[in-house]
């Protein structure tokens, strides 16, 4: 308490007293500040430190948003930074306050370009498309390892033999990361046995002697070249009935337009003449 006292001229005295009272401390801390990654959802997270006369009551602002702006940490989403300010008032009307600072990563987009379909045995490449570069430089992980030329850099050579979803994940200077995957879709195997190296004789007739191992895609079509000497061109086992030694070739290809070749040579012995 307070206490005043007036003296006049003649030396009367006169005093009073006042009480003041002082409210309890009231401090809070909004937390620290925080870097998130774009697209992350937010939780805020005060305390208090001194509580002052119960009950207090709390207000965030901005509350836009907001699971609950009145409690010490809500969840929120933002897409851009924001300074967040906590209000702490007690029973005796006092009041505090603190803020916090929430920063904001770029956005860190990606997709991948490339084929999604390949042959057999085929190779293609794979690119990185960057829709948005968050911060800073930028680190790349591909996976499955096995079946690419690397898996660390912006484009990747891959030769899958069988469909395989790839993975890739792009990290940022601030460590923000995103993913995106890539099916590549593989061709069953084609694959033919084709005629040996055959000697014929002038003109003598006899069926190729080619067989389908692997079917690939069916159904297939054949086409030989060239298609002198053949009873037929677009079948798989033509007979042949040969004047001239030939190198003969097929193209075996499915309903993917994936290809076989192979090819043979037929040597032809001379006409035999008699006199």
């Amino acid at each position: 308490s307070f206490s005043v006292s007036i003296t006049d001229s003649v030396h009367c005295l006169a005093t009073t007293t006042v009480q003041v009272l002082v409210s309890p401390a009231l401090i809070i801390n909004a937390g620290s500040d925080e870097l998130i990654c774009y697209g992350d959802s937010l939780y805020l997270n005060a305390s208090i430190v001194a509580g002052g006369l119960a009950p207090t009551s709390l207000n965030w602002n901005p509350g836009i948003n907001m699971s609950n702006s009145t409690i010490l940490a809500p969840s929120t989403f933002i897409t851009q930074s924001e300074t967040y300010e906590i209000v702490i008032s007690d029973a005796h009307n006092c009041s505090a306050s603190d803020q916090v600072n929430i920063t904001v990563n770029p956005d860190l987009d990606i997709s991948i370009s490339g084929d999604s379909f390949i042959c057999y045995n085929d190779s293609t490449n794979l690119s990185v498309i960057i829709n948005n570069g968050g911060a800073g430089s930028l680190t790349y992980a591909w996976s499955p390892a096995i079946s690419l030329d690397n898996t660390d850099s912006t484009s990747v050579t891959a030769t899958p033999l069988i469909t395989t979803n790839y993975q890739l994940l792009v990290t940022d200077a601030s460590t923000c990361t995103t993913n995106t995957s890539h099916t590549l879709d593989v061709n069953p195997l084609l694959s033919l046995n084709m005629q040996n190296d055959t000697l014929s004789c002038f003109e003598e007739t006899f069926e190729l002697n080619v067989s389908i191992v692997d079917y690939g895609t069916p159904p297939l079509s054949y086409l030989w070249s060239p298609g002198t000497y053949l009873s037929h061109s677009n079948v798989l086992r033509p007979e042949v009935t040969p004047a001239d030694t030939t190198i003969y070739q097929l193209i075996v290809t499915d309903s993917m337009q994936c290809q076989i070749q192979d090819q043979f040579l037929l040597d032809v012995n001379p006409k035999l003449r008699l006199n």
